[in-house]
């Protein structure tokens, strides 16, 4: 049996394995699913199945970009301020 780096870098398949499901189909079937008015955590979660803690988590995160940016914006201007930097 000859080796070479395509045979070492390609997985083989086991027996009974099943193929993931492309994330983008996931996120089709959800919106294809979704309640017409809200939807609740439980629901997604169980919808995203594996995937619900980091997408979840990716959620809250971008939830909180506005309220970090606005303290570290009055941070700077405070130290700005503080410096004499700023006149006004």
């Amino acid at each position: 049996m000859i080796i070479t780096s395509a045979t070492i870098l390609a997985p083989q398949p086991t027996a009974g394995a099943r193929t993931p499901t492309p994330s983008s189909v996931v996120l089709q079937r959800l919106h294809d699913e979704a309640p017409p008015n809200h939807f609740t955590l439980g629901w997604l979660m169980v919808g995203l199945q594996r995937r619900s803690f980091g997408i979840i988590t990716l959620l809250l995160a971008l939830k909180r970009i506005p309220v970090i940016l606005k303290h570290s914006l009055r941070e700077r201007n405070s130290w700005r301020i503080r410096l004499g930097l700023v006149v006004g």
